[in-house]
């Protein structure tokens, strides 16, 4: 364990680190497993789906007794179990439910926020990168999508307050989320235009255009086009 000010925080992006009562936890990889399961649903879970979604073609009883097992090794008190659910404590802070409630008021948001570094650090990060579960791959997607629709929804308020240069980061960083989504290409090829890029724009249409090609066989939406495909033959 080492030292940390930051009590009862659960890290789940860019990868998992646990701290409670001012240090940091080291977990057995199932129950570290465990832990992120738990935090990353939105309502309480019962024993026998949690026992089902890690130890499958077993009989029940094994199940449940290898996740009464998996409790045993987590050392910091974060699960808590209410009649036969489980869920995360409530005063334990999570940051992929802090970054998913930004990237929810960023959609829903009528005006760009004054700063976009935090929101830039936050949701470029992805949800636990190195992990292999099965379970894990659809919230990743989930995730994806969100941050995706949060990071386009700023870009776009910012354009309109012709904050070009902050518009490009924040349309990077999406595209970097999801380097075959139209929509992040609209964006970032709108803001380097925007930003008096031109050539850059063009030449970032003709690298997606192909990126799609080789990965999708298909072209980028008629929308996307227009913008500029004078320019990028």
């Amino acid at each position: 364990m080492r030292s940390r000010s930051q009590a009862g925080l659960l890290e789940l992006l860019g990868g998992f680190r646990l701290f409670w009562g001012g240090a940091e936890f080291s977990l057995p990889p199932q129950a570290a497993s465990l832990v992120a399961f738990l935090a990353i649903q939105e309502r309480p879970v019962h024993r026998s789906v949690v026992a089902g979604t890690f130890w499958a073609g077993i009989p029940e009883h094994r199940a449940l007794a290898n996740l009464r097992s998996a409790l045993h090794r987590i050392p910091a008190p974060i699960v808590s179990a209410m009649n036969a659910h489980l869920h995360m404590r409530t005063d334990l802070r999570v940051d992929f439910r802090e970054a998913s409630e930004l990237a929810r008021d960023l959609v829903g948001s009528k005006v760009p926020p004054p700063e976009i570094g935090l929101i830039v650090n936050v949701l470029e990060r992805d949800l636990l990168p190195a992990a292999e579960e099965g379970w894990l791959e659809p919230e990743r997607q989930r995730y994806r999508r969100l941050r995706l629709r949060g990071l386009t929804a700023v870009g776009g308020l910012l354009l309109q307050a012709r904050r070009s240069a902050e518009a490009v980061e924040v349309a990077q960083t999406a595209v970097s989320i999801e380097p075959l989504s139209d929509k992040a290409e609209h964006l970032l090829i709108s803001a380097l235009i925007a930003d008096g890029n031109a050539s850059l724009a063009a030449r970032e249409y003709r690298d997606y255009r192909r990126r799609l090609w080789r990965q999708l066989r298909v072209s980028p939406a008629p929308e996307l086009t227009s913008l500029l495909e004078p320019q990028a033959h």
